[in-house]
């Protein structure tokens, strides 16, 4: 049996949002055509773990004893989504099924735990167990060599605190994950590597910001939240309160406190899921015009962050390089070391941010100090960064006296990154949005590429487009000039890929025998049989030197 806190569960505990999207039917399919599509885009393409942890609970007793009931919802605060099952098979079924990305936080009781930890043990996306038991000694003579086994506990409260506590830590980590150090030089070069992941996130974001109109995603979010909870009283009710009391000059609070939309937010922006951005942007929107309101002019901050060696090593290997924080930035105005995490592990090293920050101008990532902002006078101590803040990296050593490396950084803005400064005015001088989608198609983020074309509704044929195999269809006219149209599409390939996709999702649906899905195919089919005409005669024209629109109508094939 599985339960979880915040999502709708099939009987064996999977949540019935995590099918692959071939399972779908076809009024499934019809949704991305509406403007609902963020709200389908997120649940269907993605996880609907909406947060980066899930909490896994395995033990016979797990419905029925009101303990473990109780402990639950003590645990609420830090893990949104519970996962409980009372059988063993069902449980390995489940984590199995999990995927590389999952982050999961196991707890099992002994009996249980001696059974499936040694075949689930290894598993990248397990994290964490904890055994929860009532014969210490025997459970730690077999967990000893499992290394992931942080606590064989058989207190409650003991073991309450004990995952609370890790879980500060287990964040910790995947902040540090979430750090990009950009080398100036290959910007420069234009090379295929992290430097261009940089570039594309801080064009989304201005994207986002700048170039889109502003009708708000409120309602796209709310909709996101209720098929998430679906099943979760309290959360629905939370959700209501949200609906009914949300204000943008409040807009803050919610991410400033331990709340399940905060680490949505935090979960968004750190893997970069550009649907939620999209779905989120309305409360982005909102935060960055508070920040722009009660923004300082400078300040002087600390930030205690955990950084891998080899991230360590980039820094100190090649100075003057750029750092980007996905997310958004919390610091302190004075240092605390009481703030100072735990090392998690050999391969890491605590490191103390020296940040020096400036507003220069409008291209300045905003910062404030949280306790000028209405109802948050209690952060009194805490400067916040909008999310995408780049520092330049000044110098890194050794602070002998309290033994931590110490990074010294200094707000950037994008007058000081040439490359980034140049592709920005591109997109300011040409309003189009495509420069973005294509940027990370070039780079190898076809997926965020299609996300972005779609969340934008650049073209709403595009929205049919999955990654697929390529399709005999559209090759029979792209092929009619293989030479010429090959050497344009070494350059601006997106479109004659998008078609590719998209005209085979058409084929494969119109192959299901239900007449409601060869219908809806047809439909779709003939709108991308269109676009495969009007992107050959756009790009002939261009050889030939011709001056065809996109959106014209064709002339017939001959």
């Amino acid at each position: 049996m599985g339960n979880r806190l915040g999502v709708s569960k099939s009987k064996h505990g999977r949540s019935s949002l995590m099918q692959k999207f071939d399972s779908h039917d076809a009024d499934t399919a019809s949704g991305y055509a509406e403007n609902s599509s963020l709200v389908r885009m997120v649940s269907t393409m993605h996880d609907t773990n909406l947060e980066t942890f899930m909490l896994v609970w395995l033990d016979p007793r797990i419905d029925t004893d009101r303990g473990y009931i109780e402990m639950q919802k003590r645990l609420k605060d830090a893990f949104t989504c519970c996962i409980v099952f009372d059988d063993n098979n069902k449980c390995e079924q489940w984590l199995k099924r999990s995927t590389d990305d999952d982050r999961l936080v196991l707890v099992v009781s002994g009996a249980f735990g001696q059974m499936i930890v040694p075949k689930v043990h290894d598993m990248k996306q397990i994290v964490d167990i904890y055994v929860y038991c009532r014969n210490k000694s025997r459970h730690q003579r077999w967990t000893k060599n499992f290394s992931k086994v942080r606590k064989v506990i058989i207190d409650t409260d003991k073991l309450i605190k004990r995952i609370l506590k890790d879980q500060k830590n287990r964040e910790n980590i995947e902040d540090s994950r979430a750090l990009s150090i950009i080398d100036q030089n290959k910007l420069a070069s234009n090379t295929t590597s992290i430097e261009d992941a940089f570039i594309w996130y801080e064009l989304l974001l201005d994207v986002l910001f700048n170039h889109i109109p502003s009708t708000s995603t409120f309602d796209d979010l709310i909709k996101i939240l209720l098929e998430y909870s679906s099943d979760n009283e309290e959360g629905l009710l939370q959700i209501d309160e949200f609906k009914k009391s949300y204000e943008s000059r409040k807009a803050l609070l919610y991410i400033i406190n331990d709340t399940p939309l905060a680490r949505f937010v935090i979960k968004a922006l750190r893997n970069q899921d550009i649907y939620m951005i999209f779905a989120l942007r309305f409360l982005l929107t909102d935060i960055r015009q508070q920040l722009i309101n009660h923004r300082q002019q400078s300040v002087h901050v600390f930030k205690w962050h955990i950084m891998s060696k080899m991230q360590l090593d980039s820094v100190s290997s090649k100075p003057g390089q750029i750092l980007m924080i996905n997310g958004f930035l919390f610091t302190t105005k004075r240092l605390n070391n009481e703030l100072c995490p735990e090392k998690p592990s050999q391969d890491s090293e605590i490191v103390l941010f020296d940040i020096d920050a400036i507003y220069q101008n409008e291209t300045s990532t905003p910062f404030a100090d949280i306790g000028d902002i209405d109802q948050c006078q209690h952060r009194n101590d805490e400067i916040i960064f909008m999310c995408g803040s780049m520092f330049g990296i000044e110098n890194i050593y050794l602070d002998r006296t309290l033994n931590t490396w110490r990074l010294h950084l200094k707000l950037v803005n994008e007058l000081n990154i040439p490359a980034l400064r140049k592709i920005k005015q591109q997109l300011k001088d040409a309003q189009d949005l495509s420069i973005v989608g294509k940027l990370m198609y070039r780079y190898n983020q076809q997926e965020k590429a299609l996300a972005m074309l779609n969340c934008t509704q650049l073209n709403k044929i595009y929205v049919f487009c999955m990654l697929r195999n390529h399709c005999n269809f559209v090759r029979q006219y792209f092929h009619r000039f293989p030479e010429k149209l090959g050497k344009v599409f070494m350059y601006e390939k997106l479109e004659y890929e998008l078609m590719l996709f998209g005209v085979d999702f058409c084929t494969r649906l119109a192959d299901n025998d239900e007449n409601e899905n060869r219908a809806l195919a047809d439909r779709y089919l003939n709108d991308a049989e269109q676009l495969a005409r009007r992107l050959v005669e756009y790009y002939q024209s261009r050889i030939q030197g011709t001056n065809i629109q996109l959106g014209q109508q064709p002339a017939a094939p001959q």
